[in-house]
């Protein structure tokens, strides 16, 4: 094995969150590619071109072969950043492996330049003990520099739902989380609505790993947080005990978000937030009548067929009852999936409005060919 080699495999073991290569080879059609984690814990790597950007989905399993098929053979510089350090490799001239480990710092050790203050629904100064836990914060309880745009992306989240749950009446909501993996926000938002809120919650998170829902059941526990219920079940399978005030879907990987969407109009559920990703069903089935210019490039079809896929689910909303609306989640150079379809179920239905959406919609699927999962599912209803 190989100086590099070991290297890599020493550093595949650790909580690897980002990794930049950069100065490729001669022979490499690509000069730069990222690998980040995604919420499920699975990674994806993404390669540019001069023109073009290549998106790949994989398991963590396998980011030791990643890292090695791609340095030094394919590029000779690497940055890896966890939660903790940053990790910096270069292969000289002469093939010599130089490596430097620096400490991640936390947002009190940055500059004031660079740390202006906001003031936040989750105080940064008095974060739960949980975001320990999490890997938001460092053992003084201080957010970690590599964390602080997770930090910022859990108040925004924070916002989002203050801005509808602050007016509810109800002194008891009940929510279900479909794709809750480590539950940054499964847990932030049981705090925000017992502690902040000082209501009553009942949340339910689903996810397919079960060392995950070990991890969070066991978490739970630990912060005395007794509403909340983590179950390792699909989210076509989940039968809710009672009603559902609130559906969140949080990157469910492409049809995922349809059945979270599908399951909160079965249920009737009040709200909905949903950051739907990888929107392959469209993607792989546009085909344009007459705006071909949407589909002739690679990036220009896949970021089109993502919005139009968003673009539809939010109008089927709004045909089954609901107030629709599209949202930045968080800003675009922190993370590409930035749109969030946050929903509200209307007291009373709109005929007119109902036809004009199902029209567009219709209009839509026309032009490019297309259907989606939701609305499959919803004409079962």
């Amino acid at each position: 094995m190989t100086e590099a080699e070991t290297y890599l495999r020493e550093l595949s073991g650790l909580d690897i969150q980002r990794v930049v290569f950069s100065l490729p080879l001669s022979d490499n059609a690509y000069r730069k590619t990222v690998l980040r984690v995604l919420e499920n814990g699975s990674y994806q790597a993404e390669s540019f071109t001069e023109k073009q950007a290549f998106h790949e989905n994989f398991p963590a399993a396998e980011l030791e072969s990643r890292l090695t098929a791609l340095f030094p053979a394919k590029y000779r510089q690497m940055h890896a950043v966890t939660t903790r350090y940053e990790y910096d490799a270069k292969l000289s001239k002469k093939g010599k492996l130089l490596t430097n480990r620096t400490k991640v710092q936390t947002v009190s050790e940055v500059p004031a330049a660079h740390n202006r203050a906001k003031n936040y629904l989750i105080d940064a100064e008095n974060l739960p003990p949980v975001f320990q836990e999490l890997g938001v914060a460092g053992a003084d309880g201080k957010i970690l520099r590599a964390k602080y745009d997770k930090y910022r992306q859990i108040c925004r989240f924070t916002e989002l739902i203050d801005d509808v749950l602050a007016k509810d009446s109800r002194d008891e909501l009940r929510i279900v989380d479909f794709g809750c993996v480590k539950s940054y926000l499964t847990f932030v938002i049981y705090y925000y609505i017992t502690e902040i809120l000082r209501k009553k919650a009942y949340i339910v998170g689903l996810d397919l790993k079960k060392e995950v829902i070990d991890k969070c059941r066991a978490l739970a526990v630990k912060y005395g947080y007794t509403g909340l219920d983590f179950r390792h079940t699909d989210i076509k399978d989940f039968v809710p005990d009672g009603r559902v005030d609130m559906v969140i879907a949080l990157h469910a990987c492409d049809t995922a978000t349809d059945y979270a969407l599908y399951f909160a109009v079965k249920t009737g559920a009040n709200y909905i937030f949903a950051v739907p990703c990888c929107q392959k069903e469209v993607n792989q089935r546009i085909k344009a009548q007459s705006l071909t210019l949407l589909t002739d490039y690679g990036l220009v079809k896949e970021r089109f067929s993502a919005l139009v896929t968003d673009a539809l689910r939010a109008k089927l909303l709004e045909v089954y009852g609901y107030a629709a609306e599209i949202v930045e989640f968080v800003d675009f150079e922190n993370s590409p999936k930035n749109m969030l379809i946050r929903a509200r179920r209307k007291a009373s239905a709109d005929r007119f409005k109902r036809e004009r959406c199902l029209s567009e919609i219709e209009k839509a699927k026309k032009e490019f060919g297309i259907e989606i999962t939701l609305e499959r599912l919803l004409a079962e209803l």
